[in-house]
């Protein structure tokens, strides 16, 4: 099986990818792409050392990571990539445009080759329409049939106070967080009209429904995805196609795992069943929501988040 797990810097995906590297019960290979350059960048790669498993075998590797999968890949034997988009950012340090288009295509050509079955890792700019267009093509021809789920969880945040932030700041988040949304919703409305059915689930957030200082961008856009997903309930209900979003409160991630003991505590104190949520509380709402029984729910924002938000 391939997965590719996306998400904002600190959402969780590494934790989720080594949940799922252990539930498939076979032998991991950790392939870390990070290169270490700061004091923030060492606690970080040393908290996910802490948390690994020590039987895991180990591979650092910066760029050449299509060597690595074509070496070490095998039906056997579970490969954690944490992260690409580490690599890529070590391929543009290197200021070299020929080493940067060789080893993407050397990925992408090793990425097919891969033993599983059959998932598919594409890459685009979620806030490019024409490449979320053409990524949607690819997707639906590589399938060889139609796509009936969407799930759009792109996000990123760039925090700053208002009276700060820069207008760089805004547009990076409303364009990933919204526009990435409208953009693949707009790109497999036609598809999924043509069929008479699809599953759209928005991932949003509580911020959305209760704004958070320091975060007006991001609240902006989770707000506005949240008004944007009922709106296209109300659209496409009529072709059997449903639209929700899921608001996740606050998830265990490397983010919340750099919080100190006091903030933690005043945070949980907030929370009804006093805990931070996992990212499988969220993997789980989202199953339900493409899933069948799930047929007669649309234009809803499932809040997953211990009852903070009543």
């Amino acid at each position: 099986m391939h997965q590719l797990i996306l998400g904002g810097a600190r959402s969780g995906k590494s934790r989720l990818a080594e949940t799922l590297a252990v539930d498939t019960a076979l032998p991991v290979i950790y392939v870390a792409t990070s290169q270490p350059q700061d004091g923030e960048m060492n606690a970080r790669v040393a908290l996910h050392r802490q948390r690994r498993p020590a039987h895991w075998g180990l591979i650092e590797e910066p760029i050449e990571l299509a060597r690595v999968l074509r070496e070490h890949a095998a039906a056997d034997r579970c490969l954690l990539v944490d992260c690409l988009t580490l690599w890529l950012t070590n391929l543009l340090m290197l200021e070299d445009p020929q080493r940067l288009a060789l080893e993407r295509d050397q990925l992408l050509e090793t990425l097919a080759t891969l033993p599983g079955d059959g998932h598919t890792a594409c890459r685009a700019d979620v806030s490019d329409p024409a490449a979320v267009e053409a990524l949607v093509a690819s997707v639906a021809e590589e399938m060889g049939g139609p796509i009936d789920i969407l799930v759009n969880n792109a996000g990123v945040t760039r925090d700053n106070l208002l009276m700060r932030m820069s207008e760089e700041e805004w547009d990076t988040v409303i364009n990933t967080n919204l526009k990435g949304a409208f953009n693949f919703t707009k790109a497999l409305t036609r598809p999924f009209i043509k069929q008479r059915s699809g599953r759209i689930i928005n991932i949003a957030s509580v911020i959305g429904l209760i704004g958070n200082a320091g975060q007006s961008n991001y609240a902006a856009s989770k707000a506005a995805l949240i008004g944007f997903t009922k709106s296209v309930a109300k659209e496409l209900a009529p072709r059997g196609i449903t639209a929700n979003a899921i608001a996740p409160g606050f998830i265990e991630t490397d983010m919340t795992a750099a919080l100190d003991d006091k903030v933690r505590e005043s945070i949980i104190g907030n929370v009804p069943l006093g805990r931070f949520g996992s990212p499988d509380d969220i993997a789980h709402a989202a199953v339900f929501l493409a899933m069948e029984p799930s047929g007669y729910i649309t234009g809803q924002v499932l809040t997953v988040d211990g009852g903070m938000v009543m």
